[in-house]
């Protein structure tokens, strides 16, 4: 080895080898983190996304106890993060719909789920259904 750093031809070699090993390390370490913070993006949408179905759960759960309340929620911390809930009101001809926006946040990430419900009259009794779901 001594041999071939001393002989003018040897040490190309190696330099070569050095090179090709550093750009090795070098490639992988940032294949390494790109795939880490890959793992980290979709984890912290999942958790935005799961934040956004605890704010409409919290919506529909406050809507089944009054049926009269449309005020929605403001910023909610929830789980390390936090939702908000808008509710809008309209109608499908004699049917009245309430539209349900959730907006989950988490890490700098904001997931909405959204759902739609009818409200069906049964005699007396009234009973929101849901209608859609996206």
């Amino acid at each position: 080895m001594l041999s071939l750093l001393l002989r003018p031809s040897g040490g190309v070699a190696v330099r070569i080898i050095m090179i090709v090993v550093t750009f090795l390390i070098l490639t992988t370490s940032i294949i390494f983190y790109l795939q880490t913070n890959q793992r980290n993006q979709e984890k912290q949408q999942r958790k935005a996304l799961q934040i956004a179905e605890s704010g409409l759960q919290a919506a529909l759960e406050k809507l089944n106890q009054d049926s009269a309340w449309f005020a929605g929620f403001s910023k909610t911390a929830c789980d390390n993060g936090s939702y908000l809930v808008r509710i809008t009101r309209s109608a499908a001809g004699d049917t009245p719909l309430v539209n349900i926006a959730a907006e989950g946040r988490f890490g700098g990430i904001t997931r909405s789920k959204t759902c739609v419900l009818g409200r069906v009259w049964n005699g007396t009794d009234s009973v929101w259904i849901k209608r859609n779901l996206y």
